[in-house]
């Protein structure tokens, strides 16, 4: 009897799961693209940026639900350049990606996103007591489980996020990254980015043994103030996620004016997978 009970709980933890399972488009540049639902009956197309900080409606959406949205304050935020960005903050009822909903999610707006055909970004906001997953290969959006988790992380490599907040309103996620097996930098982890984008503060390069000889000098204008900085790019470098398998060879940007130590796209995960779980501070790389 009771192995029968054990293995009805394991086909429903098994359908429970698959019914958790979305659709993703991801774009040729690395773009993660997935359905919403905004007020539990607009539906719209959202890039999942796990680098954006604050969820963002564009500026056509919010026109569309502006009527329905509260004032929340006012918010300030700063671009990996160091470029800011300021606006009010809105109150939206309600925010959804399939079954996972959540309510009265504090969203910016940022127009620019009109012209790129995009309604708004998701940000780890939306996914702060939600672990999930983004399966690369298969094009899928996946909300895990308790029991899910567990497997995942028997099976696959584990290692520790970092979290930068900003009030109740900003979640960035970092991950450690191992440059030429000589420097651990904790790189803001940024699928809006895209995969090919390893920038690197300029703090490592003597650390690294690059200098402005042994580097091309360029120049890097930031898109929001118009300031131009030097970027310095280092060809073929190891980038491996500390303690981990996963890594790729890159050029890396020494960009002047960074913010953090380093940021990085989604490149060396992308012919896998990798899990997010905020709630425990860990991610889990696995096939």
């Amino acid at each position: 009897m009771k192995k029968c009970i054990a293995i009805i709980l394991l086909l429903l933890s098994a359908i429970i799961a698959y019914a958790q399972e979305y659709p993703i488009h991801i774009m040729e540049e690395g773009h993660i693209v997935v359905g919403v639902t905004i007020n539990d009956s607009i539906p719209a197309n959202f890039i999942l940026d796990t680098g954006a900080g604050i969820m963002i409606l564009s500026g056509k959406m919010y026109e569309r639900i502006k009527d329905k949205v509260k004032s929340a304050g006012y918010h300030t935020g700063f671009r990996h350049d160091g470029d800011k960005i300021s606006g009010e903050i809105y109150q939206v009822p309600s925010f959804a990606i399939g079954n996972e909903r959540v309510e009265n999610l504090k969203m910016g707006v940022y127009p620019p996103l009109d012209g790129m055909g995009i309604d708004g970004l998701v940000s780890m906001k939306f996914f702060e007591d939600k672990p999930f997953t983004i399966d690369y290969p298969n094009g899928k959006l996946i909300f895990q489980d308790p029991n899910s988790l567990m497997v995942l992380a028997e099976k696959g490599e584990v290692g520790q996020l970092g979290f930068h907040r900003n009030m109740d309103v900003s979640l960035d996620i970092s991950i450690p990254i191992c440059i030429n097996d000589k420097v651990h930098v904790n790189a803001q982890f940024d699928t809006g980015s895209g995969h090919d984008l390893y920038v690197v503060n300029p703090f490592f390069m003597q650390q690294l043994g690059m200098t402005e000889s042994n580097t091309e000098a360029s120049t890097y204008t930031t898109p929001i103030s118009g300031t131009e900085i030097k970027d310095y790019i280092a060809k073929e470098n190891k980038l491996r996620v500390c303690g981990t398998s996963a890594s790729i060879t890159s050029s890396i940007v020494f960009r002047e004016g960074l913010i953090m130590e380093a940021l990085v796209g989604s490149g060396i995960f992308k012919e896998g997978a990798i899990t997010i779980d905020i709630p425990s501070a860990r991610f889990i790389i696995h096939k």
